[in-house]
């Protein structure tokens, strides 16, 4: 962590920890069906 209030901090911090937890399920949600769809 740098000092507290750098303008950028905050939002970047926010939207990286959002990237890094709804991108791995979208990612399962999305190749999910071509699992299904391959083993079934």
């Amino acid at each position: 962590m740098v000092s507290g209030t750098d303008p950028c901090m905050v939002p970047c911090h926010v939207v990286a920890v959002f990237l890094f937890f709804s991108f791995p399920h979208f990612l399962i949600f999305f190749i999910s069906p071509f699992f299904h769809s391959r083993v079934f």
